[in-house]
């Protein structure tokens, strides 16, 4: 019986077709809380941040 090589011309073909396809760079999700954008969390006043928090969260802080 012939001894099976492995499939190595297969993991080629897949290589070859991620190099032609062109992997493409992730672009960074912009981060923001309740819709609000973290340059405009810092922009806030503390007493406005509160009002976005949980119920939990405003406690600690009141």
């Amino acid at each position: 019986m012939a001894k099976k090589t492995g499939g190595l011309a297969k993991a080629a073909r897949r290589k070859m077709r991620k190099r032609a396809a062109g992997i493409e760079v992730r672009r960074k999700r912009e981060f923001t809380y309740r819709g609000y954008s973290i340059e405009e969390l810092k922009a806030m006043t503390l007493q406005e941040v509160i009002e976005l928090l949980p119920s939990r969260a405003r406690r600690t802080y009141t």
